[in-house]
């Protein structure tokens, strides 16, 4: 599957459901809203399995496009900054949260997320590139813009046809019996 939509596609489900956990709150402040609507009483439900689920292939995608997405003379280092930053910013939201919750309440805290979530979303619409079937030399020829090298879609799939008569040849059996005649000879 292709890891673009993927990614944008769990991306929306988890603002949906960060989102209507902030609203959800926030109309439910006096409890009218389980009173008056009793099915209201499964939305959190609803919105953390949808969060959590869908944040599974959110976040693995993250992690799977960062060496993707780096230059590989960049690569190690940074994924190591990469974990970094997310680990820090992770316990610094952790630590954050109670006074997080006392200024702007559980509501305003899930809609802030549920913004977050949504700026990325925009900006990875935008700037993050299909890499799916593509080599990593294909990913830096994207990035570097160069006009020789652009991978338009007629060039990849001349280099998939090559390289999937490459693979042919190699599993052939006459390339078994060349490889092995030029041992007995």
């Amino acid at each position: 599957m292709k890891r673009r939509p993927l990614f944008l596609t769990c991306g929306l489900f988890h603002f949906v459901g960060t989102a209507s956990i902030g609203i959800y709150h926030y109309l439910n402040a006096d409890e009218h809203l389980v009173k008056m609507f009793s099915f209201a009483a499964w939305i959190p439900i609803v919105s953390i399995l949808l969060i959590h689920s869908c944040g599974v292939g959110y976040i693995c995608l993250i992690f799977t496009l960062t060496p993707e997405l780096l230059p590989s003379y960049a690569r190690a280092i940074g994924c190591g900054m990469v974990g970094f930053v997310d680990n820090l910013s992770l316990s610094l939201s952790v630590k954050m949260l109670p006074t997080l919750l006392d200024c702007i309440d559980v509501s305003g805290a899930f809609l802030l997320f549920a913004a977050i979530t949504m700026i990325s979303l925009i900006f990875s619409y935008f700037f993050l590139p299909e890499t799916y079937g593509l080599s990593l030399d294909d990913i830096e020829r994207i990035f570097r813009g160069s006009k020789k090298s652009d991978a338009s879609s007629v060039e990849l799939e001349e280099m998939q046809i090559k390289e999937s008569a490459n693979m042919l040849r190699s599993n052939s059996v006459w390339s078994l019996y060349e490889t092995n005649s030029q041992y007995t000879r």
